[in-house]
């Protein structure tokens, strides 16, 4: 029994849980997958203008987002600084890559907090009281590391490989679903008595063949055999993608965090597909609960650029924005920063972009007519700006850098 379950591990979640485990209650946080712990959906950014003074009140409650920040942020402003320090706003940029490394340090051994990755189907509710939650998992899981000098597009991390058996000849043939960062891939490993039993310790499975998806070009995959569940030693036969299984978890609360992924809608110009965020499936159960005892639902709208390869960009050619020197943490447990900095760069449109922009509005999924609402009003899109601030000449673009070694520019200033 757990006192508090948290649903969806992203900024909010993860305070939450933190807070709740902090607080001496025996919490469990749940999300997806481990890739999800400290991921950084859109601009890779803590603070700003108003979110930073939530940050550092956030901190001064034991939170972790301004320690997590200070262990992975390269570029480090004090907006408004010019003005009175009621309006002063800490703003960082992060190392995307740092910053998971950091929130997974920060969660490693957190008293009172289990984590486990799974999808909540549905939220127990008896007598007006939650009871517990559904979620979604699978028997005999086995994880699989696959090599990546091998792949044509890389697998960031460990996939999670389900199987079933079921006897069938002579051969043993699992079907393993893995995902990488754009592809779901199908791959086949294959058991038969005449291989070289060396391969595992016990002899009893060996790798023989491989195929994948012809959109990838990985040609082997490796499997840790002190990985495998309990039940290493397979009967001869064919096992198949194991059939999720329902498994219900006992606690006293829930708290939802599920960010984008409640009946999650990706716009792209006219197109349109269900996701949480790209590459990431939407969630529905939650939503039909929630639909199913009266809640009233609705939908918000956020918006993100497309990046910008850094190759592509003539630096030269834009002003250069330097972070504060020496950089101002977050959190109020530091003194300073240790991560190497970096800066960011300042650009403009021009009447040429906006006039592009205002010949194609009609293949903006607001202004095409695919969404209905209002946008938020102090971040507003590119189409947003062209159309209603028309008099203005120029807007300004900010060219943040991803991360310390990404190739990636995030084009702060055009969300689309």
């Amino acid at each position: 029994m757990f006192d508090v379950v948290v649903i969806g591990a992203g900024h909010a979640g993860l305070e939450a849980a933190c807070a709740a485990a902090r607080t001496g209650g025996k919490t469990l946080l749940i999300t997806k997958k481990a890739d999800n712990l400290g991921e950084m959906s859109c601009n890779p950014a803590i603070g700003g203008v108003a979110k930073g003074t939530i940050v550092r009140e956030v901190d001064a409650l034991d939170g972790i987002m301004g320690r997590a920040i200070d262990m992975a942020g390269i570029h480090f402003r004090i907006l408004n600084a010019s003005k009175g320090p009621a309006v002063h706003s800490p703003r960082a940029q992060a190392d995307r890559k740092l910053y998971k490394k950091a929130i997974n340090k920060i969660l490693e051994n957190y008293p009172n907090l289990e984590i486990i990755f799974a999808s909540v189907e549905d939220i127990i509710i008896e007598d007006g009281f939650v009871k517990g939650v559904i979620v979604n998992s699978s028997s005999s899981s086995v994880i699989a590391n696959l090599s990546q000098e091998k792949c044509g597009n890389s697998f960031t991390s460990s996939v999670i490989a389900n199987l079933s058996q079921e006897k069938c000849g002579n051969s043993f043939t699992s079907s393993v679903i893995a995902r990488s960062a754009q592809h779901d891939v199908a791959i086949h490993l294959k058991k038969n008595s005449d291989v070289d039993r060396h391969a595992w310790p016990d002899g009893s499975l060996a790798m023989m063949e491989v195929s994948v998806d012809s959109s990838l070009t990985m040609t082997e995959a490796s499997v840790d055999s002190s990985l495998i569940t309990t039940e290493s030693n397979y009967e001869e036969g064919e096992a198949q993608i194991g059939n999720p299984v329902s498994k219900k978890i006992n606690c006293k609360s829930v708290v939802l965090t599920t960010g984008t992924f409640l009946r999650g809608v990706i716009h792209v110009g006219d197109k349109q597909n269900a996701a949480g965020r790209i590459g990431e499936e939407a969630s529905y159960g939650i939503s039909e609960t929630l639909a199913r005892y009266k809640f009233m639902l609705g939908r918000l709208k956020t918006g993100t650029p497309p990046r910008i390869l850094k190759e592509s960009i003539n630096f030269s050619e834009l002003e250069k924005q330097e972070g504060d020197n020496p950089p101002i943490p977050f959190s109020y447990l530091n003194t300073e920063i240790k991560v190497p900095q970096t800066s960011c760069f300042i650009t403009y449109t021009n009447k040429n972009t906006h006039e592009v922009i205002k010949n194609n509005l009609s293949k903006s999924a607001m202004y095409g007519g695919h969404i209905e609402g209002v946008g938020p009003r102090y971040c507003p899109s590119i189409e947003d700006k062209i159309h209603r601030f028309y008099e203005k000449e120029r807007h300004q673009i900010f060219l943040e850098p991803e991360g310390l070694d990404s190739d990636l520019i995030y084009p702060n200033g055009i969300s689309t």
